[in-house]
């Protein structure tokens, strides 16, 4: 260590300077290198699915209104259907939603 004062070299336990009696201030401890700053430490997720019967339920609730829906569709076309077969008659059906099956007249 150098005296700041006069320049002289001293041993680095050395408190003052054994020429000019200058007291040297003490360092600050230096902290240790770390090559691996701090990092979180590793926390495992806790278990998914506490509640997964209740989830199960509700899919199949969602299922079933679903199917429930669509058999209403249905039914509710089926009904349209048969109104328009009383209301225009068998024959206005049949003439808009099957292939004619008359032969071709002849020339």
């Amino acid at each position: 260590m150098t005296c700041p004062n006069c320049g002289l070299a001293n041993p680095d336990t050395a408190k003052f300077c054994a020429n000019c009696g200058t007291p040297f201030a003490a360092a600050p401890p230096q902290q240790p290198y770390n090559a691996y700053p701090n990092q979180p430490q590793y926390q495992p997720a806790p278990p998914a699915g506490g509640n997964s019967m209740g989830k199960n339920i509700a899919i199949g609730c969602l299922i079933a209104v679903l199917i429930v829906i669509l058999f209403g569709l249905s039914c509710t076309r089926a009904c349209f259907r048969r109104h328009r077969y009383y209301r225009y008659g068998a024959a206005a059906i049949l003439t808009t939603t099957a292939p004619s099956l008359a032969l071709p007249r002849p020339l």
